[in-house]
Order: structure tokens, then C-alpha cells, then sequence
């Protein structure tokens, strides 16, 4: 990567940018995390899907075992919604707002 600098009053390009580049990252994403939340109906009607979310974690897992995303491990953090519609917009508040997750994944 490359960027301009000024150096005496004169501009100058050189090789450096990467290495001298402050990294800013949203919420939810670290150096050595990502935070990712989901909500599923683990409990009531719904409570079939739960295998969905284990499969989820399982998956994330194993990309950990392997060493992350660019180094970076994956955090799942999940939530029952007991498969209700006001609970499901209470748990999504409250996964990017108090947990501050990059992203909601899969989430029913």
C-alpha cells in the first residue's frame, strides 16, 4: 500500500503506508476478535431450530481451530427469542447495543 506524505514543504510516495497505518475497526471487530450474535428459538414452538444454531457454533469452532479469520477468532454470541416476534427485537437491541456484535448472523 502506498501513501503520500509530505516531507519539507515537497510530497513524497513511499512503501510505508501499511505498516504505519492505524487500524480502526467497528464495534464488534478487534484485532484478535470478531463479535457475531445470533437469535434462535431455542425454547417454545420453534424449539426444532436450536440445531441450527449448535451447527453454527460447531462451525465457528472449527474456523478457530484453524486459526481464525486473518487471525482473528470468532465469538458467537446467541440469544433465545423463544420464537417471538417483541423478544426477537428486545434480544437484537440488546446483541448491538450491550454486546456490540459486528454483525447478526442466521438468526431467525
Amino acid at each position: 500500500m502506498w501513501r503520500l506524505a509530505r516531507a519539507g514543504g515537497r510530497q513524497r510516495c513511499d512503501g510505508r503506508g501499511a505498516a504505519n497505518a492505524q487500524t480502526k475497526y467497528d464495534a464488534g471487530a478487534g484485532d484478535t476478535e470478531i463479535k457475531i450474535g445470533t437469535i434462535m428459538p431455542f425454547t417454545r414452538p420453534a424449539a426444532a431450530y436450536p440445531t441450527l444454531g449448535h451447527t453454527i457454533a460447531a462451525y465457528f469452532k472449527k474456523v478457530n481451530a484453524q486459526g481464525g479469520i486473518k487471525g482473528r477468532k470468532l465469538a458467537l454470541i446467541a440469544y433465545d427469542a423463544a420464537y417471538n416476534p417483541a423478544r426477537t427485537l428486545q434480544q437484537a437491541r440488546r446483541l448491538v447495543e450491550d454486546d456490540q456484535v459486528l454483525m447478526l448472523f442466521a438468526s431467525l
